[in-house]
């Protein structure tokens, strides 16, 4: 297994920005994801969740977080191979209160981890970034983490 570490990259703040979901990112999400819920394409639908806006789907938040920072692997040092290959390994969400259309969040983000692995493919760097999304008052709409393989 190669010997180099990321270990000093751990902690790093990667970034932070503002992102606002517009009604039809959010109809167009449910459609592509085949979300049959309509408070995701109609305001009047989402006051059945005591909320005065369009809802937009949770799963969203990680669009949220990746379009507000838009962190460049290169620049934070990982040097992708994108020939080799760079895969989605996972994601998770802690939500606080729903996201809504119209509404100007502010994402800050933080490399979580970084570790060298070995598999079946070879060497690999699992690389985990993780996101705090709050709303125009400060509050905390929801956490994400996500997870990306990068081959070596």
């Amino acid at each position: 297994m190669s010997e180099t570490t990321y270990d000093h990259l751990e902690g790093t703040d990667i970034g932070e920005g503002e992102l606002t979901v517009e009604s039809w990112e959010a109809f167009l999400w449910a459609d592509a994801t085949d979300n049959d819920e309509d408070a995701f394409r109609w305001a009047d639908e989402a006051e059945a969740y005591d909320v005065d806006r369009q809802l937009v789907p949770p799963e969203y938040g990680l669009n949220v977080a990746n379009t507000a920072i838009d962190a460049d692997l290169d620049d934070l040092g990982l040097d992708p191979d994108m020939e080799k290959g760079t895969f989605h390994a996972g994601q998770s969400f802690e939500i606080h209160q729903p996201l809504v259309v119209d509404e100007t969040y502010t994402v800050s983000g933080t490399l979580s981890r970084v570790e060298r692995k070995e598999g079946g493919s070879g060497t690999f760097d699992l690389v985990t970034q993780t996101f705090e999304i709050t709303d125009e008052a400060g509050e905390p709409v929801m956490e994400t983490e996500t997870s990306a393989i990068l081959m070596r």
